[in-house]
């Protein structure tokens, strides 16, 4: 009886065995591309007020596109902010020219403001052999990062996020023509002389200024190993933590200098790449800012305006700070905070 009992538990064990050996069946590589979430988390796309046609003369901006899409036949406008060199923007999306090797020929992010997160960006596909890959890609063309670029197709899933992947017209700089070729068909004119702003920076006051981070992507992009030529006329208003001085290297944590402030997004980074160095003219804003007058300005939060330039030795820069303390209709030029 025992022996009976014994045959068809070890009979049950091979039947189990047997059936552990059908293949396992996982989702094919499509079905998971499918299930991409182009909506990561971290931007409240519901609060996103769709104000703009998606016309030529009135595009989408690039956080509309995302709120809208998908959508077909519409206009996108933003700024080249970089591109992704792999299969996904969550990834491997690149925003700085450094590494030319890196740099992909094959699309472009754009973006509304300068920006290094990928959730405010839409991918834009140069076609292989298009007009767009060879007027656009940023290998041949760096001197297309940071400028504006108005592109005309539909609204899909591109890269794991809100993209273009069919570039049906493109408009980059100034559109010269904004009543040709509408696109949708909407009709919205606006006023020939109210061009958008050339600036790749938000804009900015001394109560909404930009930060280092965004000056510091700026100039590591106009001045990297593909050694663009271009002008720096952009003036903004900047926002850091006074980190030291430069004087032929930075000097951080140190006072005893009155030419330059060095300004960071934190009063604890002491990493030369994520530095602003603040040239002071001899005038009102250098006595009351530098650090050999006033060694208790170091790591106090600063507020001032100026126009981006390139690099101070080895450090993005800020020049043509105000002398005076105030401007003639007498706002301040700088904020010094307590």
């Amino acid at each position: 009886m025992r022996r009976s009992v014994c045959s068809v538990v070890f009979v049950g064990l091979l039947a189990l065995l047997a059936g552990c050996t059908a293949p396992l069946v996982l989702p094919d590589d499509e079905e998971k591309k499918d299930s991409t979430d182009v909506n990561p988390s971290g931007i409240d796309y519901d609060s996103i007020q769709v104000v703009s046609l998606g016309t030529r003369t009135d595009p989408y901006s690039v956080l509309e596109a995302w709120k809208v899409a998908p959508a077909s036949d519409v206009w996108v406008e933003g700024i080249v902010v970089g591109f992704v060199k792999g299969t996904s923007a969550s990834a491997s999306a690149v925003f700085s020219l450094s590494d030319k090797s890196a740099i992909k020929q094959s699309n472009l992010l754009l973006a509304d403001t300068l920006t290094t997160d990928y959730r405010r960006c839409i991918a834009i596909r140069l076609a292989n052999g298009s007009e767009e890959r060879s007027e656009l890609n940023l290998y041949e063309n760096p001197s297309v990062m940071h400028q504006r670029l108005k592109v005309h197709g539909n609204l899909t899933q591109y890269l794991s996020i809100t993209g273009v992947y069919e570039v049906e017209e493109f408009v980059l700089g100034n559109d010269d023509n904004p009543e040709e070729n509408q696109g949708n068909g909407n009709d919205n004119p606006q006023n020939p002389n109210e061009n958008p702003s050339d600036s790749p920076f938000r804009a900015n006051t001394i109560d909404e200024p930009v930060s280092v981070a965004e000056v510091v992507a700026y100039v590591d992009s106009m001045q990297t190993l593909l050694r663009v030529e271009r002008s720096y006329s952009d003036e903004v208003w900047v926002t850091g933590y006074i980190v030291g001085y430069y004087n032929k290297s930075p000097q951080f944590d140190k006072t005893g200098y009155e030419f330059n402030v060095m300004l960071a997004d934190s009063a604890a980074l002491t990493e030369k790449n994520q530095i602003v160095v603040v040239k002071l003219t001899k005038g009102e804003v250098r006595d009351a800012v530098n650090l050999k007058d006033n060694p208790a300005n170091l790591y106090r939060h600063l507020t001032i305006h100026g126009r981006v330039n390139e690099e101070y030795g080895e450090l993005p820069s800020l020049d043509n700070v105000a002398e005076s303390a105030t401007y003639a209709n007498g706002s301040p030029t700088y904020r010094l905070w307590n």
